[in-house]
């Protein structure tokens, strides 16, 4: 409650609002009532684009927060799926990692036999590798709009799936 109202106090305090999507937009209005203009994300295509010189490699890569809500467990689920012997790499890349759900995401691709890379406060440079490497972007949060990630992996020439 408390964070709410801390919330609702920053919201009627700011002099422009803006969403970063339709869908955050409608969130912003049902919340607060507050009619906030979309501006698209924009990526930086100085520090992401493909790099020819880094080669591709049988992994997938999502990057996000380490919290329940970017849905990574589920791409643990869906990698399991594929037979062993030609089953990507999951690498997750993160600049806030939970703990807890870092031990369930290890336990989970454990008992899945799913190799689980986690790499923590990437810079651009190293991000934009991690991209190249990626045979495939995943982008798999739960109620949440389209992020910068799936943009920046594109930009490197990175195919992307997004899940809805």
């Amino acid at each position: 409650r408390t964070l709410q109202n801390n919330r609702a106090r920053s919201v009627s305090a700011a002099t422009r609002l803006l969403a970063n999507s339709e869908y955050t937009r409608e969130q912003i209005w049902r919340s607060y009532g507050v009619n906030a203009p979309v501006c698209y994300y924009g990526v930086d295509c100085e520090k992401f684009f493909p790099t020819p010189e880094v080669q591709k490699q049988n992994r997938v890569v999502s990057v996000g927060e380490m919290t329940p809500r970017k849905g990574f467990d589920f791409l643990i689920e869906s990698l399991a799926v594929i037979p062993a012997g030609r089953r990507p790499d999951l690498t997750i890349a993160s600049n806030y990692v939970n703990p807890q759900e870092l031990e369930h995401l290890q336990n989970l691709a454990r008992q899945h036999n799913v190799q689980l890379n986690v790499l923590t406060n990437l810079n651009a440079d190293q991000l934009r590798e991690e991209y190249n490497r990626a045979r495939l972007f995943v982008y798999s949060p739960v109620n949440e709009p389209l992020g910068l990630a799936p943009l920046e992996a594109m930009a490197c020439g990175t195919p992307v799936v997004g899940l809805a």
